[in-house]
């Protein structure tokens, strides 16, 4: 156990087999982990089971199965077989599992729910006391808008707490909540900061339309302050069935337009049509952070040379910014900067995007690769190729194609999106090996991609032979295997295409893969699957591929209630399981 416990982030190594190879005591260590992925946590769920079934073990056996591993048992049959006392054990356990583990339309989530009803013997979740509800614990992030709708002001309350813990909801659910907090606490324009501090996270759950209503004063400026976070780098690839990440553009814009709202008369711009607009000083573009979004474009432009230059590097990061913004500090930004150094682009982080062609060929001449990666960190340069083309076009006058290095195509990101089929055939491919897992992480269009298929074969071999070391590092560029290589892959390789790679892929390559493969996908790549490409597969390849919900039925669930009846008519292969067994 204390050789686990040690592993940390190296614990994302492990394979299925070596989790199944571990001790009791191993196991119970590894669930602690905050690194295992999902597909980890569902195996050593199956390899802790394999030690006593759930519906064998006692009350105080049943105390000590980690949480996340009761979530993950591989059939709930045995589950649904434990009845009262012990089923409140289980119940206990639930309400401190991770939700989030589980996609948003996994079947699993019905199936815990089902077990909730009928342990506490109720025909419906808003049957339960406000203590029983509070016994819940993240259970309640698995309700759906009906229950929501459902309960009494009372219940809410009780749930509200956990509520705030579940992350983004999808936007059915995300109406049911806001017409509940509207009905317990009041109209937005009543609230008090003590109710946004009562609220926390949920107030995330209101677009600035609504927010912009919130009374202004230092103290609602408080409350809000600390619901904020702060974005750093661009975030990778989240599937949306597990982004349960909260969009918090609009509470960004709203704290930024109350401290905007509280500034002295005596900071008003005073330069021509500027005369009348509320610019903000450096220290508040500081503390407005992200909340710069709300600047309007005209007030933007209405900053003084210095006061751009001394909080560049807070306004170079605001994800919120529009092109019109973006375009607006790119006006100022030259002219801060009238002879733009090299040094001084790069301090423009994602202003850059609001470059022109023109803008390129007058300003940018002899770009550093440091100053390309500090630019080409953004994805909206795929929005903007020509001006993408270009730039790469100027740094490639003086470092040739065939004579780039791993360390300049690590530092290009999105400019090598820019790359014609053409200039990628002539990269090194052992330097091309030595960067490919970042380039990996690009979502760059299928021809780019296509040609970097070839030079990563070039690299790596055959797809056939992939690992899953480098099928993982391949990335995206795996999006775009053949009709042939995607059926050469083993069924252990298929576990490790990423899901932005997924995300990619057209669906009439998609269509290729097994059954025996899409059952290996992963609840990660799982959820990355769309529409398009689900309509292409057969029943047998869609029953495979629901393998990977987490759930022991193979279909998927309406989240939109947990009702009774809805639960039931859900549930009726399962229960038929269940007596079946009985007898």
């Amino acid at each position: 156990p204390n050789d686990i416990q040690t592993l940390q982030t190296a614990a994302k190594g492990l394979t299925c087999k070596q989790i199944c190879n571990l001790t009791k005591a191993q196991l119970v260590t590894l669930s602690s982990n905050q690194h295992l992925s999902r597909d980890q946590v569902r195996c050593a769920s199956k390899a802790y089971i394999k030690f006593k079934d759930v519906s064998n073990m006692t009350d105080a056996e049943l105390s000590l199965v980690p949480s996340n591993f009761l979530v993950f048992t591989e059939s709930f049959t045995n589950v649904m077989s434990v009845t009262m006392p012990r089923c409140r054990t289980i119940v206990a356990r639930f309400a401190n599992a991770s939700t989030t583990l589980l996609p948003k339309d996994s079947m699993r989530r019905t199936e815990i729910l089902y077990f909730i009803l009928n342990c506490f013997n109720r025909s419906s979740l808003s049957a339960l006391s406000p203590t029983e509800m509070k016994l819940l614990g993240g259970v309640v992030c698995l309700m759906g808008e009906q229950d929501i709708t459902a309960m009494n002001d009372s219940q809410f309350q009780a749930t509200l707490d956990q509520l705030a813990t579940c992350g983004e909801p999808e936007d059915s659910m995300k109406i049911a909540l806001q017409k509940r907090i509207i009905a317990l606490y009041g109209d937005i324009p009543q609230w008090t900061p003590a109710v946004v501090s009562s609220l926390r996270s949920l107030v995330k759950l209101f677009d600035f339309s609504k927010l912009y209503m919130l009374p202004v004063s230092l103290e609602m400026k408080d409350a809000l302050a600390p619901l904020l976070s702060h974005t750093g780098n661009p975030q990778g690839f989240i599937p949306r069935k597990l982004d349960f990440k909260y969009d918090i553009e609009s509470l960004n814009k709203e704290y930024g337009k109350m401290v905007i709202e509280l500034v002295a008369p005596n900071n008003r711009a005073r330069r021509d049509i500027c005369s009348s607009v509320v610019v903000p000083s450096p220290q508040k573009i500081r503390e407005m952070g992200d909340g710069n979004s709300v600047l309007t474009p005209l007030q933007l432009e209405c900053l003084s040379p210095d006061t751009f230059s001394a909080s560049v590097d807070v306004l170079a990061s605001v994800p919120g910014f529009s092109d019109v913004q973006l375009s607006a500090l790119k006006t100022v930004a030259l002219k801060a900067y009238p002879l733009l150094t090299d040094q001084q682009l790069g301090s423009l982080k994602k202003i850059a995007l609001a470059f022109t062609w023109s803008d390129v060929n007058k300003y940018i001449k002899k770009p550093s690769i440091d100053t390309l990666s500090s630019i080409g960190q953004y994805s909206e340069w795929l929005d903007n190729l020509s001006v993408a083309k270009e730039i790469l076009a100027t740094f490639l006058r003086d470092n040739p194609v065939k004579n780039l290095t791993s360390r300049h195509l690590l530092g290009l990101g999105y400019f090598m999106c820019a790359f014609t089929p053409d200039q990628i055939a002539q990269l090194s491919s052992t330097e091309y090996s030595a960067a490919a897992y970042s380039i990996g992480q690009l979502q760059c269009p299928l021809d780019v991609l296509s040609a970097l298929k070839d030079k990563c074969v070039e690299a790596f071999g055959d797809p056939s032979s992939w690992t899953k070391d480098k099928m993982v590092t391949a990335g995206t560029v795996a999006a775009t295997l053949n009709s042939t290589q995607l059926g050469t892959l083993s069924e252990d390789a298929v576990g490790y295409i990423t899901p932005a790679a997924i995300s990619l892929m057209p669906s009439r390559t998609f269509k290729v893969l097994s059954p025996a493969q899409l059952s290996r996908l992963g609840m990660e790549n799982y959820a990355a699957v769309d529409d398009t490409q689900l309509d292409m597969l057969d029943p047998s390849q869609i029953e495979a591929l629901n393998y990977n919900t987490g759930a022991t039925t193979p279909y998927r669930a309406d989240s939109g209630s947990s009702s009774a009846a809805h639960l039931r008519a859900a549930m009726a292969p399962f229960l038929l399981t269940v007596i079946v067994l009985a007898y």
